[in-house]
C-alpha cells in the first residue's frame, strides 16, 4: 500500500514536470519521425552524374544510356572536358563522373580491351559503394552483350546462344530481413533505441533529483528508492510498447517476431538501462552534471554495439569493452526479431541483459540511497 502511494506520488510529479514524459515517450518518437522523413525514399537513387564522351561514338552514348537506366544513377549530364568533369565533382554538382575514352568504339569492335573511367566523390561512403557496385555490374553486362554481338556477326551464330557461352553463370540475390534494402529499416531501429535509452537516463536523473515533500521524506528511504526505480521501469515498458506501435503502424516497419519475444528482450534491456541510469545519476552532484556527461554514452554505445559497423571488424579489446554496454546485447537482437522474426542468440542475450539488471539494480539502489542521504544532509544544514 505504501509503495502504491509512492508510485502515485511519482506520477503526480511527472504531471507537474512534463520533461519526464517528453523524455520517456517522445524522444524516440521524434527521432523516428525526423529520420523517417529523411529515409522515406528507402534507397539511395538517382545519384547526380556527369559524363565526358571523348570518343563521341554511338556505342559510347549507348553505354551511358545503360548507366542512366540503372536506378542508382540520375539523369546523366554531358560536359565538354575531363577538367569540367572533375570540377563538377569538386563543386558537388555531381557525385559520379564517367569518362568514355577516345577510340572506345573502335577498340571494342576490333576486340581490343578498352576501359571506362569512373570518378566518384568518396566523401560519402554510401554513394561511393552504390556507384562502384552498380557501375561494375552495368559495365560487365554491357561488355558481355557487346562481345556476343561481335562474335555473332563474325560467325553467323545466334547472339543469345553465344551470350550464354560467354556468360554461363549469373548471380541470384536474396536479401533476408530487408529485401527492398530500405535504409529506414536499417537506421530507424537503432536511432529509436538510442533515443529511448537516453530518455530513460534523463527520466531516472529527474526522478532521483526531484525535491520531495516533508511527508514523503519521513517514509523509509528504501521504499522511496524502490518506488522511484519501479515507476521509471514501468514507464519504460509503456514507452517501449508505444515505440513498437509507431514503428509498425505509422512507419510501416515489420514486426516479424511475436509480442512475447519483443517485449521480453525490451523488458530485460529496460531493466539494465534503468539500473545503469540510477547508478550513474547517483554518482553526480547535480542533475545537470549527469545529463551533460551522459550525452557521451549513447553515441559511443551505438558505435561499439556493432549495429552499424560489425563488431567482428573491431579489435578484440574493443569488443570486450563493448560487452559492458546493454546496447551491445540488445540492438542487433532487437533488429533481428523485427526484420527476420528470430535469432539463435535471443536466449543468450536475454540472459545477459537480465544478469546486468540483477547486478545494476542493487548498485543503483546503493547509489540512489547515497545521493538522497546527501540531499537530506544538505537540506538540513540549509
Amino acid at each position: 500500500m505504501r509503495l502504491f502511494r509512492l508510485l502515485l506520488h511519482e506520477a503526480h510529479y511527472c504531471l507537474r514536470d512534463p520533461r519526464r514524459f517528453i523524455l520517456l515517450f517522445l524522444a524516440s518518437m521524434i527521432y523516428m519521425f525526423i529520420f523517417g522523413v529523411l529515409y522515406d525514399p528507402g534507397m539511395v537513387k538517382s545519384i547526380p552524374t556527369v559524363s565526358f564522351n571523348e570518343d563521341g561514338s554511338r556505342l559510347g552514348r549507348h553505354y551511358l544510356q545503360q548507366l542512366e537506366d540503372n536506378d542508382s544513377y540520375g539523369t546523366i549530364e554531358d560536359v565538354a572536358s575531363l577538367e569540367d568533369l572533375q570540377q563538377s565533382l569538386l563543386n558537388h554538382r555531381a557525385y559520379i563522373g564517367v569518362m568514355i575514352p577516345r577510340r572506345f568504339a573502335e577498340d571494342a569492335k576490333q576486340g581490343r580491351q578498352t576501359s571506362v573511367l569512373f570518378l566518384i566523390d568518396g566523401q560519402n561512403l554510401v554513394t561511393t559503394s552504390i556507384a562502384a557496385r552498380d557501375g561494375e555490374t552495368v559495365t560487365e553486362k554491357f561488355s558481355n552483350r557487346l562481345a556476343a554481338q561481335q562474335l555473332a556477326l563474325r560467325l553467323g551464330v545466334d547472339e543469345t546462344y553465344l551470350l550464354h557461352k560467354i556468360e554461363p553463370m549469373h548471380t541470384t540475390l536474396r536479401v533476408l530481413g530487408n529485401p527492398t534494402q530500405d535504409y529506414s529499416w536499417f537506421f530507424l531501429i537503432g536511432l529509436a533505441t538510442a533515443a529511448f535509452q537516453q530518455g530513460l537516463f534523463f527520466a531516472a536523473a529527474a526522478t532521483l533529483f526531484q525535491k520531495e515533500t516533508p511527508a514523503i521524506e519521513l517514509l523509509p528511504l528504501g521504499v522511496r528508492i524502490a518506488a522511484k526505480v519501479l515507476f521509471v521501469y514501468l514507464m519504460a515498458l509503456v514507452s517501449f510498447g508505444l515505440m513498437l506501435t509507431v514503428m509498425h503502424e505509422v512507419l510501416e516497419l515489420p514486426l516479424k517476431a511475436g509480442t512475447f519475444e519483443l517485449f521480453g528482450i525490451g523488458a530485460a534491456f529496460s531493466l539494465a538501462v534503468v539500473g545503469l541510469g540510477f547508478l550513474a545519476a547517483g554518482l553526480f552532484p547535480t542533475e545537470l552534471s549527469f545529463v551533460c556527461v551522459s550525452l557521451i554514452y549513447p553515441v559511443m554505445g551505438f558505435v561499439l554495439s556493432g549495429y552499424t559497423w560489425p563488431s567482428l571488424a573491431m579489435p578484440r579489446a574493443i569488443q570486450l569493452f563493448a560487452d559492458i554496454f546493454p546496447q551491445t546485447w540488445f540492438m542487433n537482437t532487437f533488429r533481428d526479431l523485427l526484420l527476420i522474426g528470430g535469432t539463435y542468440q535471443l536466449q543468450e542475450h536475454l540472459l545477459v541483459l537480465l544478469l546486468m539488471g540483477a547486478v545494476l539494480l542493487p548498485a543503483a539502489c546503493w547509489s540512489a540511497r547515497r545521493r538522497l542521504r546527501k540531499i537530506r544532509r544538505e537540506s538540513s544544514l540549509a
